[in-house]
């Protein structure tokens, strides 16, 4: 039933109803005629709420199902899927076809149907979706007298338990098939019962709202498109795929991290100790130095790190028992107090071909002077493993034979048996600050002295006794006893320029020259305090760096600009340089204008299907397809050009890099660790970035498909 509520509607100031009131039954023929203009379709547009009353309103008790005036099929599907987009069961699709007398049609294309045959594939799906109200706009206007007559005898078969209401034009069909006939005239409807209509009752079928365009034909209709230009959408794919490529390539760049990195490589080589360094500014040159070792370089250590964890280190001469060769090892002074040394299995195995060691004797070269120490301890390493590896073929040990040594050849003395023998020998220092004190600003930057020094226990403070030579050479006859106010580096000149030297200011400060003495051997007699002193400072200097072992978190360090200085991990901050630079950036715009291609390729690809297919999508929303449903066609499109790119990405992508790895450690930097590991920034970027591009994509689709008035089509049917 549709009851008809003093509607008024007007466009502008052309009225079309005005105060019309009418009550349709429930079922029935109903016939509008009218001249063209009338208002006929206007009316069916009302009811079909395809557009809104002016004033009034419209009761209807029951769903309506609207037929055009052109079939509006979607044209490459065939009948049966025509019919079969409204989700109703196959048998009730045979019995639907069988009943319009286009059976022997279910599985032929729409394109080659005649427009009888289609008219009533377009009823057919009228009937499929349901509706107990049927909407008819001039639906014979383009059929031969033949097929209009088969359409109007199965609309007055449906008249019988359906409302059927046809606007037409054709007067010799309002007479034999019309129930009852309203014209259309001074905006009123005028009605003219030919006959009563005949109430049936019809089992109403309940229809699965759900299956309306399931997900298998939106699939499908996806599939249809991608079909309709295989080369466009494989030109995009391919597009897709490269941009996505290139774009993970380069993110993996742009994020190279240098912790990350480390860290991987200190777990490859199993290493337990590792040199570090930091750079300092020289003002006065406007250079950066690098510096290992020095009292400055472990102050600033200390205050990050503590003390056990990194000890020094020094090169030494290693001379053999029998002392037939000398081989140049390193050893490490711990800071740890244990008696004698240790040493590598490494070390062991080269001097004694085997590793028995303990309580062997063996002679060290420290300072130019030779020791002997009794072995008493063994440091087991993988040094065989490590060997075997990477050193078999002599081309990586080429490059790493001191990185190489640094870890295995090594000899542990302790901290304090070092003091010892530094203790137990002249001092040989070299120095501005003693003697030079007088001297102008140019010359005390480049002058430095060597000054040896002993200890006298006859000395207190800061008294000093000098050699006649010393006396003669730098004090220029100067009235013993004399004071001298030592200048401080850090005063006079940029303190960065001298870290490497020592600042004997801090230790010689007011040096008090009591007197000559003439069998003094080396340059100045000073207290054992004092003396003590100097060997501690000594001791920053005299050892060729610091090192740490692999529990220190080298993150930690980095921000406080300290770097490791190992010859393997060097190659790491190398190729961050490289990388930082404008290279990088060029890439990258590179990268971002070949995302833009892609990206505005199928956004374009897109933009075309909405303007070819409009109508169909017309068509869709007119059956009550959802927009969300008829978007996920572009959903399921654009995903698989997505979709396709990305796992090409991430499968090459990786391969790409893995295969970069192994060419930068076998061909360019010899080294046995993956500069570029797996992080996972960028994997979330190019995830965000593609859905970024989704839904740019989408926006077409989606705007289109709000235009999509039913309205429209109807009237650019007409």
């Amino acid at each position: 039933m549709i009851k008809i509520n003093r509607i008024s509607k007007r466009y502008d100031s052309n009225i079309i109803f005005e105060n019309l009131s009418y009550e349709f039954k429930d079922n029935g023929f109903y016939f509008l005629l009218g001249k063209s203009g009338s208002g006929k379709t206007t009316l069916l547009n009302l009811i079909g709420n395809l557009e809104a009353c002016t004033d009034g309103n419209i009761e209807k008790n029951a769903d309506i199902c609207y037929v055009f005036q052109e079939a509006n099929l979607l044209t490459d599907f065939t009948v049966y899927e025509n019919i079969k987009i409204t989700g109703i069961e196959d048998e009730e699709i045979d019995t639907i076809l069988g009943s319009l007398h286009i059976l022997d049609l279910k599985y032929k294309v729409v394109n080659i149907l005649s427009g009888g045959e289609k008219q009533r594939v377009a009823l057919g799906r009228a009937l499929a979706m349901g509706g107990q109200i049927l909407l008819l706009d001039e639906p014979t206007g383009n059929l031969d007298e033949q097929n209009t007559i088969q359409i109007l005898e199965i609309l007055k078969e449906l008249s019988k338990t359906r409302l059927v209401i046809m606007a037409t034009h054709d007067i010799s069909l309002v007479d034999k098939y019309g129930d009852i006939i309203l014209e259309v005239k001074d905006r009123t409807l005028q009605e003219k019962i030919q006959s009563t209509p005949v109430v049936q009752e019809e089992k109403k079928q309940e229809k699965n709202v759900k299956k309306l365009f399931s997900f298998k034909f939106q699939f499908f209709y996806a599939m249809k498109l991608i079909k309709s230009r295989p080369l466009k959408y494989t030109i995009t794919v391919l597009l897709s795929m490269l941009s996505m490529l290139l774009l993970f390539l380069i993110l993996n760049i742009m994020f190279f991290n240098e912790n990350h990195v480390i860290q991987n490589a200190i777990s490859t080589d199993e290493r337990q100790l590792y040199s570090i360094t930091k750079e300092y500014y020289n003002e006065p040159t406007n250079e950066s130095l690098n510096y290992t070792y020095g009292s400055k370089l472990e102050e600033e250590l200390s205050l990050t790190i503590a003390k056990e964890n990194y000890y020094y280190y020094k090169k030494i001469t290693f001379p053999t028992v029998s002392y037939d060769t000398q081989t140049e090892f390193q050893f490490i002074i711990l800071n740890e107090d244990f008696t004698g040394i240790h040493i590598t299995d490494f070390v062991s195995n080269y001097l004694f071909s085997s590793q028995d060691c303990i309580g062997r004797k063996i002679n060290i070269k420290i300072d130019n002077s030779v020791f002997q120490f009794e072995i008493t301890g063994l440091k087991d390493t993988n040094y065989t493993k490590v060997y075997d590896l990477y050193f078999s073929d002599g081309k990586y040990m080429s490059n790493h034979k001191d990185d190489f040594l640094f870890y295995y050849g090594i000899v542990y003395i302790s901290l304090n048996t070092y003091k010892e023998l530094i203790s137990s020998q002249p001092l040989h220092l070299t120095g501005t600050n003693f003697t030079l004190n007088h001297l102008d600003l140019r010359n005390y930057m480049s002058s430095y002295y060597e000054m040896s020094f002993e200890s006298n226990a006859d000395l207190v403070g800061n008294q000093v006794k000098v050699s006649r030579e010393f006396y003669d050479t730098h004090m220029d006859n100067a009235t013993l006893p004399a004071s001298y106010s030592v200048r401080d580096i850090e005063d006079t000149i940029n303190k960065n320029l001298y870290i490497n030297r020592l600042n004997l200011y801090t230790i010689l400060k007011n040096v008090n020259v009591i007197g000559i003495d003439e069998n003094l051997e080396n340059d100045i007699f000073v207290s054992k305090e004092v003396f003590d002193e100097l060997v501690e400072e000594y001791l920053h200097y005299a050892v060729d760096g610091i090192c740490l072992d692999d529990t220190l978190k080298i993150h930690k360090l980095h921000q406080y600009g300290f770097k490791i200085a190992n010859e393997d991990i060097g190659k790491t901050y190398t190729l961050n340089e490289i990388i930082t630079n404008v290279l990088k950036i060029a890439v990258l715009v590179i990268c971002l204008i070949i995302a833009a291609i892609s990206i505005l390729a199928l956004y374009f690809s897109i933009a075309g299907f909405m303007d070819k297919k409009a109508k169909e999508f017309f068509i869709m929303k007119s059956l009550g397809i959802s927009k969300g449903r008829i978007l996920s066609i572009f959903i399921i499109y654009t995903g698989f050009v997505i979709c396709i790119g990305l796992v090409f990405a991430l499968l090459f992508g990786n391969i790409c890099m893995s295969l970069f790895n192994e060419y930068l450690k076998n061909e360019v930097f010899f080294i046995n660790y993956g500069l570029f590991v797996f992080q996972y920034e960028p994997y979330l970027i190019l995830f965000g970035l593609v859905d970024l591009t989704g839904m740019f994509i989408l926006l077409n689709p989606i705007l289109s498909l709000k235009k999509i008035d039913i309205a429209t089509l109807v009237k650019l049917n007409n």
